[in-house]
């Protein structure tokens, strides 16, 4: 029994690591051109956005762009919400309501989070900076540290319709909503999908069906041969210990 099930999990592993996809771009706002500069304080930015239809997602990655379209900008934590923030960013930590998770680190300027957490489709979201260490628990001394963000794109006319901007200047101001406009930023993230798309053609068809119905077949055809050679041999064996007792 202990190979039967070793075998299972072994092709369990094998079919998720041969299925599965690299993350894409599922929002790409970029084309802001002017720059939000704070006069004396660190600058600090929010910005919400609008899920696509369709599937959950995870492996999330956010990431700031410049007014030049293209360069990347990561520092500080950044806060994943499920609803508005208006406080200031000091007071941004794990035990904020509404705070679904802290990014778990910054690889080449983007901000990733873990697996675990996933986003809805067509469903608002909110990210927020943070000017200060991620605290474990409410008893933790907060580290404060400065953390300027300035010269992330940003466009005038509010061209991305699935969010808004949110800034502040200084840790101890409140966040405040840009009246018009948004911050330059790119989400990536897996689709998480029932059926994989093994032709990598972009989409569900009859091809994946007939993949998967396929590698449905095979498993069942595994699971009833290692069933004949492993399951009733360990049946046997098992009753035979009973009756030696």
């Amino acid at each position: 029994m202990k190979k039967f099930l070793i075998f299972i999990n072994i092709f369990l592993l094998s079919h998720s690591i041969s299925n599965s996809k690299q993350v894409e771009t599922i929002i790409n706002n970029t084309k802001g051109k002017a720059e939000i500069v704070a006069a004396k304080n660190d600058l600090f930015i929010g910005q919400s956005f609008t899920t696509p239809q369709g599937s959950d997602y995870h492996y999330i990655t956010f990431t700031w762009i410049l007014s030049d379209e293209k360069t990347k900008l990561g520092k500080g934590y950044l806060y994943l919400m499920s609803d508005k923030y208006f406080g200031p960013s000091a007071e941004l930590n794990s035990y904020t309501p509404n705070v679904i998770s802290i990014a778990a680190g910054i690889i080449s300027d983007t901000y990733f989070f873990l697996p675990a957490i996933t986003l809805e489709p067509d469903k608002k979201y909110w990210v927020y900076l943070g000017g200060i260490k991620m605290r474990h628990s409410p008893t933790e001394k907060l580290i404060q540290f400065a953390t300027s963000i300035e010269g992330v794109g940003y466009t005038i006319r509010n061209y991305y319709k699935g969010g808004e901007a949110y800034a502040t200047c200084g840790q101890c101001c409140n966040y405040q909503r840009r009246i018009e406009g948004d911050f330059n930023f790119i989400v990536e993230a897996r689709i998480i999908n029932c059926i994989s798309d093994y032709d990598n053609d972009g989409d569900i068809d009859g091809k994946d069906l007939s993949t998967l119905a396929t590698s449905v077949n095979n498993l069942k055809k595994g699971l009833s041969m290692f069933a004949e050679k492993f399951g009733r041999t360990d049946l046997e064996t098992n009753k035979n210990n009973v009756k030696m007792r």
